[in-house]
């Protein structure tokens, strides 16, 4: 395992000396540093796996070829993917309740294999063998939030039931990735207990994998926080959030900066942290670009959102427009805008590998495809999956994401 970690922490640096190539004019040292980079590589593997093809030499003269860097390069990803793949497989991971995992793959192969009618078919059923008041319960919740689809089954409506079968249906192996990807157990029973609330309106499962230890977003076992944290509070609300951070780790941190679109919550955040050393305050969203939008207000303030016309016009920009300086942590709960601002945020995902906490319950689609774009965006994220929410709806569910180095 620590060899794997060793060796997980040389890829940016292996990376940075074969695109070095690209500007240095026939220099044997860089080539041949590159060359050794890429062979200690090659040695380390090669005695867990006979999956890898051994790299191509970089030639000293001539090494602005750029099929030559870029064999070396497309040759660097799939070591890394490898890597990470041995780490998710090293004996601690092993020991995974095979019952869990068979369950889990049953269902989604079940989901897979029948049709997107049969599937929304099952999950209409399974409303319908609820009680009335449990029935009556999630409509409430569901039509409050509007996050996930109409739905007004008296008039034939069913939209978020819908909407669960086709992201269930459609993106069945993508669900089986994420759950393979997944670093511990608690997540992949938490992945589990989504699904099958998803499928079977199953609560128990959603009560037994509930947080009741941690603080959202601050698992102390995943998250570890020291003095040069640079933290990104995206959906800072009134301030809880750091509050809870503070709480956690102590006045242990070099900046915050804190994002809030409302103008009467921001100003409950101006006061909840007006004690507080080297806290940015920002009334403003985080998107894919700088730009304006407009405020969507929710009853219950936490939901409020941006949306493309209203009256109260709010400010977008992309963090890594916005936020200059090295980053080392980014939390996102912003109510469905969080694909944009991942997306906002990707250079400094690239550079700085930031620890990442994510809400990934406000669509239908965020639980896998959130994962996906941290993959596409940086390969080697560990994964992890908590649920602090409740067990009508799984919401408060949120992605953890680690590099091996930081873990």
């Amino acid at each position: 395992m620590q060899d794997l970690l060793h060796l997980h922490r040389l890829f940016p640096e292996a990376k940075r000396a074969v695109e070095a190539l690209m500007t240095e004019q026939n220099n044997a040292g860089a080539a041949a540093k590159a060359n050794d980079m890429l062979a200690h590589i090659f040695d380390i593997l090669k005695d867990k796996t006979n999956a890898l093809s051994a790299p191509n030499r970089l030639c000293a003269i001539g090494t602005q070829d750029t099929f030559s860097i870029k064999s070396a390069l497309d040759w660097l990803r799939e070591a890394e993917t490898l890597c990470v793949r041995l780490l998710y497989s090293a004996p601690h991971h092993s020991l995974m309740r095979r019952n869990l995992d068979a369950s889990f793959l049953a269902m989604m192969m079940s989901i897979k294999n029948a049709s997107l009618e049969q599937v929304t078919q099952h999950i209409k059923q399974a409303f319908y063998a609820l009680d009335s008041g449990t029935r009556k319960r999630f409509q409430d919740y569901v039509n409050t939030y509007s996050l996930w689809g109409s739905f007004d089954p008296e008039n034939g409506d069913h939209g978020v039931l819908e909407n669960r079968a086709r992201s269930l249906h459609d993106h069945a192996d993508d669900f089986i990735w994420l759950y393979e990807r997944l670093a511990d157990y608690r997540s992949r029973y938490t992945l589990f207990a989504l699904v099958n609330n998803w499928y079977g309106f199953v609560f128990n499962d959603l009560d037994r994998c509930r947080e009741r230890i941690f603080r959202e977003y601050f698992d102390l076992d995943v998250i570890q926080c020291g003095p040069d944290e640079v933290f990104v509070d995206l959906g800072a609300f009134t301030g809880d959030t750091v509050i809870d951070y503070i709480a956690t780790y102590g006045l242990c941190y070099k900046r915050i900066y804190c994002y809030e679109i409302t103008p009467e919550t921001f100003r409950l955040l101006q006061e909840n942290t007006r004690l507080m050393p080297n806290i940015v305050l920002c009334n403003r969203g985080a998107g894919e670009k700088s730009g304006d939008m407009y405020l969507s207000v929710n009853p219950h303030a936490s939901a409020n959102r941006v949306a493309g016309e209203g009256k109260i016009k709010v400010p977008i920009v992309a963090i890594d427009e916005d936020v200059n300086e090295p980053v080392t942590f980014i939390k996102m709960d912003i109510v469905g805008s969080e694909q944009k601002a991942l997306l906002g945020c990707r250079g400094h995902i690239m550079s700085e590998r930031p620890k990442l906490a994510i809400s990934v319950h406000h669509t239908s689609e965020d639980i896998w495809k959130i994962p996906r774009m941290i993959e596409e965006i940086c390969p080697g994220y560990l994964f992890y999956l908590r649920h602090h929410g409740g067990t009508l709806v799984p919401t408060e569910m949120t992605l953890l994401a680690v590099f091996p180095e930081n873990y």
